[in-house]
C-alpha cells in the first residue's frame, strides 16, 4: 500500500468499479480502432476527495464517462476519498499518484486515462488509445499552444498515461517519493508542479516520453476548470466551494450540459440513473 500519513481517512477510500471490459467483445466491433489496438487494455479512472462540490462533478461528469467505457469495451473506476494526507483540504488532488499504483498493480492494464471530476469525454467516437502513441509514457494539454510538443509544461487535469513504457515505473517512484517527502515535512506542494520538476529532469529524453498536445484532447474532452464564470476569475482558497459559489454553480450547469448533449447524440449510450 502506498497510503502514508496515518488519519481516519484512510479507512474510508473507496475504489468503484465497472468491469466493461470483455475478451470477446475487445474494443467493440462498431469502433474503426477495433483491430488497431486489440491488443491493448485501457482503464478509465476518475476520483474525488471530501469536498461534496466536486463529488457531485463527478457523479454528474461519471455518466457520460462511463458511457464511453462502456462503448469502448474499457473499464472505469471510480476512487473516493483522500489517499495521501486526509488532514489537508483539497488533498485529493494528489490521488493521481494512487490511481497510477492502482493500475499498474493490477497487472493487466497497458494504459491509463485520469480525468478529474469536472472533465466530461464528449466525443464518444474517439478512440483513446490513438492519442496515446506507443513509444510515449504522457499525453497531456500543453499550457501554452506555442511550447514544444514534448515540454514539461503540461496541464494535469487530463492524462493519459502509458503503463508499459520503459520510464512509467521511475516516473511514478519519483512522484511519489517527492510528494511524500513534502507532506511529511507538511508543505503541501501542488501535484501538478511536482510533476513538472520530475520532467523537466529528462531534458531531451521527454522526447520519447512527454506527448504535449495542443487541442487534440479538448475535442476529446472537455475540461471545466477553475474561472469558467464571471471574467475568468480563479478562487486559490482550499475551501469546499474553491472561494467563489456563482463559478461553481456555472460550472456545474456546463457539467450537466455536456453530458446531456453526449447522452442525447449517442442515444443509448448512458446508462439510466
Amino acid at each position: 500500500a502506498i497510503y502514508f500519513l496515518s488519519g481516519p481517512n484512510q479507512n474510508n477510500i473507496d475504489f468503484h468499479w465497472h468491469h466493461y471490459y470483455s475478451p470477446d467483445n475487445n474494443n467493440n466491433s462498431t469502433n474503426s480502432s477495433a483491430t488497431t489496438h486489440a491488443a491493448r487494455r485501457l482503464l478509465i479512472s476518475q476520483y474525488t476527495g471530501l469536498d461534496p462540490a466536486y463529488l457531485e462533478f463527478a457523479t454528474i461528469s461519471e455518466k457520460a464517462n462511463r458511457a464511453y467505457a462502456k462503448k469502448w469495451n474499457h473499464d472505469y473506476v471510480r476512487m473516493n476519498g483522500v489517499a495521501f494526507d486526509p488532514y489537508r483540504p483539497g488533498g485529493a488532488t494528489y490521488n493521481k499518484i494512487a490511481l497510477i499504483e492502482k493500475a499498474m498493480s493490477a497487472r493487466v492494464y497497458d494504459a491509463l486515462l485520469i480525468l478529474d471530476a469536472d472533465a466530461v469525454i464528449i466525443d464518444l467516437d474517439q478512440d483513446a488509445l490513438d492519442l496515446i502513441p506507443r513509444d510515449m509514457l504522457l499525453t497531456a494539454h500543453r499550457v501554452h499552444s506555442d511550447d514544444d510538443p514534448h515540454t514539461w509544461h503540461v496541464n494535469i487535469g487530463v492524462t493519459l498515461w502509458n503503463l508499459r513504457h520503459e520510464k512509467i515505473k521511475q516516473v511514478y517512484d519519483y512522484w511519489y517519493r517527492r510528494t511524500r517527502r513534502r507532506l511529511v515535512l507538511r508543505q503541501f506542494p501542488e501535484d501538478q508542479s511536482e510533476l513538472h520538476a520530475i520532467l523537466r529532469r529528462y531534458g531531451d529524453e521527454r522526447k520519447s516520453m512527454v506527448n504535449a498536445v495542443d487541442n487534440t484532447l479538448v475535442k476529446f474532452v472537455r475540461h471545466v476548470m477553475r474561472g469558467s464564470f464571471g471574467g475568468g476569475k480563479v478562487a486559490t482558497s482550499w475551501h469546499p466551494w474553491r472561494g467563489d459559489e456563482d463559478d461553481m454553480k456555472h460550472r456545474k450547469l456546463l457539467l450537466e450540459q455536456a453530458v446531456h448533449d453526449v447522452c442525447s447524440k449517442w442515444e443509448g449510450a448512458c446508462e439510466e440513473d
